[in-house]
């Protein structure tokens, strides 16, 4: 009987320990949102990607957003298409498959993320990029992790790293 009555104090004991433990982590589930890609095109102004204006022509994807309580944000997006240069008729097809985590600075409009996978971004002058700072506003494609510092109330990246894959520039690319 004293045998019994421990193990069952023990057990006792453990679902609690299990039920104080689950607890907080069932109150702080993380928010996921997701945004179908619906749109059947939209433009990039001239002097915003490209010198040029460049169309974006989704097939198909969407986008989710996914909110932690530690403030730390994860995007996760899968979208087809191509982008077009209207004057040219030139295409450049994407399978943008990427998952980004922001982290912030608390107290300060500083962003940090690390994007795995194949994504395309807008450096614009003053931007780090790739090849360092940028003099000249510019697309490029990159499949690998990378790695960047931002400013969120001004969006301008001040460090920028890279591994792995390729890099594409898309304006080039538009304009052969």
């Amino acid at each position: 009987m004293n045998k019994l009555t421990r193990t069952a104090r023990g057990g006792v004991m453990a679902l609690a320990l299990a039920l104080v433990a689950a607890a907080p982590a069932a109150a702080a589930q993380p928010t996921r949102t997701v945004y179908p890609l619906h749109y059947p095109f939209f433009t990039i102004g001239a002097g915003n990607g490209c010198a040029f204006a460049v169309e974006g022509h989704p097939s198909w994807g969407f986008q989710a957003s996914t909110e932690f309580s530690d403030g730390s944000v994860q995007w996760s997006v899968r979208a087809h298409g191509a982008y077009v240069n209207p004057a040219n008729g030139d295409s450049y097809w994407v399978e943008d498959n990427w998952r980004d985590r922001d982290t912030f600075d608390i107290g300060t409009s500083i962003g940090h993320s690390t994007v795995n996978g194949q994504a395309s971004y807008t450096f614009y002058p003053g931007d780090m990029g790739p090849y360092g700072l940028v003099d000249q506003v510019v697309m490029y494609h990159i499949v690998g992790t990378v790695h960047a510092t931002w400013d969120s109330s001004t969006f301008q990246t001040s460090a920028f790293s890279w591994n792995g894959g390729t890099i594409t520039n898309i304006c080039e690319e538009l304009s052969k």
